[in-house]
């Protein structure tokens, strides 16, 4: 977050995507299980990049009076593929094994890396940047650090909704990391279609709840 306010949102997309397609051929080309676990880092680290430069990106792309709508189209297209991904890397990997699966992905990862440099930011500029963030400010015309960086660093009043969202991914990623070698322990065939049920009620709920959110509350939803 700090680093996006630093040094731009497109630049640190840019990063993200650049490290995910680095970790994606290391982990293609590595028969090494350090190596392996070293460069999930790198695509975990990047894809934490992602979603904070992303989700800052649509809340300045898009209008303020449609922000709710907004952001639950992008989380739909975001949860979808995230449940579609899964689905179509299963029936790869039975198929062709899953070695083929990562160079998909790499594949996948190529083309992110693309759009990001084809990616032209013209959205409103925000008070983050104008205005004292916590990190930065202007003296006399020259943005240096501000003198609370680390205690802004912890950004208190974001910390209850940080616990329910982080309560809530405990449960999505046990499913979504487990729900396959279960299936296949149980011998249960059909265990791929989890992935597909979850981004059907997605595609129902999450432009609903972006409605709701604009007309109603975010707090309501």
């Amino acid at each position: 977050g700090s680093l996006s306010d630093r040094f731009g949102k497109p630049s640190l997309l840019v990063l993200s995507c650049l490290l995910f397609d680095f970790s994606a051929v290391g982990i293609v080309l590595t028969g090494n299980l350090i190596a392996l676990g070293v460069l999930l880092f790198v695509q975990g680290l990047a894809f934490a990049m992602k979603s904070t430069v992303v989700i800052a990106l649509v809340a300045e792309l898009i209008p303020e009076e449609k922000i709710g709508a907004g952001v639950g189209w992008m989380s739909l297209a975001y949860t979808a593929s995230q449940a579609v991904g899964p689905l179509i890397g299963s029936a790869v990997g039975w198929q062709f094994g899953y070695s083929e699966v990562f160079n998909l992905s790499v594949c996948f990862l190529s083309v992110g890396l693309l759009l990001a440099l084809m990616f032209q930011f013209t959205g409103r500029s925000t008070k983050l940047n104008s205005k004292n963030n916590g990190f930065w400010h202007r003296h006399n015309g020259v943005r240096e650090p501000a003198k609370n960086a680390t205690r802004s660093f912890l950004y208190a009043s974001a910390l209850p909704l940080s616990l329910v969202a982080g309560l809530l991914m405990v449960s999505q990623g046990t499913l979504a990391g487990f729900v396959l070698f279960v299936g296949n322990e149980r011998g249960i065939s059909g265990a791929s279609l989890y992935f597909l049920c979850y981004a059907l009620a997605n595609f129902l709920s999450r432009p609903i709840a972006g409605r709701m959110s604009d007309r109603r509350s975010a707090s309501f939803v």
